[in-house]
């Protein structure tokens, strides 16, 4: 069984942006110039930005994409291990968002940034990633193989010691979470749906993505017929 537009409509819901989380420190605008700094060192002046696109990235950069190339990286792997409570979440009924985690490999996507745009979509990508402090995603620059070539591409891993990272949960308990979160950028299943969608497009199969949406799928069928 699949997500389909009709099950993601069952679980719909309209949600208000409730905005920041309160009681956890924020990044501010001087600790993200700190951050993008930091990056830009790490990376040739004469080398444009590239980013290792592994979900949501995929079908919504939100950074101005020059070209665009299929990547794989190493000892890094899909998974839904960071707690959220906002965007596809609530307080209430919290989600799962997805980042890369130890072990294992990952095929995706590697996007190429215009040098004029360098600092700029830099900037953008941690801003959108990097919230809550301590930060569960951590920006890195990683070898990614393309072909015959391995090319520096920004992609953002999991910190263990985030605030909201949440590893080693059971398969079942991540899709129970996943059929049921909502937020105000849609439902937590819809996320997990647009990525595999986007994932098979450039002809990728994501076997651990696969399972969790058919028990995501089952799940939400299974609340529809009662």
């Amino acid at each position: 069984m699949r997500l389909t537009p009709e099950l993601l409509e069952f679980i719909h819901q309209d949600v208000i942006d409730p905005g920041p989380i309160p009681d956890v420190e924020h990044f501010s605008d001087e600790e993200y110039a700190h951050v993008v700094d930091e990056l830009e060192k790490q990376l040739p002046s004469s080398e444009p930005v590239r980013v290792f696109a592994y979900g949501s990235l995929i079908w919504n950069p939100e950074y101005e994409v020059k070209r665009s190339r299929e990547g794989k990286v190493f000892g890094w792997h899909r998974a839904f291990c960071m707690h959220i409570e906002r965007f596809r979440g609530s307080r209430d009924v919290p989600g799962l968002m997805m980042g890369l985690e130890r072990g294992g490999s990952c095929r995706g996507v590697i996007h190429e940034i215009s040098m004029s745009k360098r600092r700029q979509s830099l900037d953008s990508i941690v801003r959108r990633e990097m919230i809550t402090q301590p930060c569960t995603y951590e920006p890195r620059w990683l070898p990614v193989h393309s072909g015959d070539q391995v090319i520096m591409a920004l992609a953002m891993i999991f910190d263990r010691k985030g605030v909201f990272y949440r590893g080693g949960l059971d398969l079942d308990v991540v899709a129970e979470r996943i059929s049921k979160a909502v937020g105000h950028l849609g439902s937590n299943a819809e996320y997990l749906m647009n990525t595999n969608r986007h994932l098979e497009e450039i002809g990728v199969t994501d076997r651990n993505l696969c399972k969790l949406e058919h028990k995501v799928a089952t799940l939400i069928h299974v609340r529809q017929r009662q």
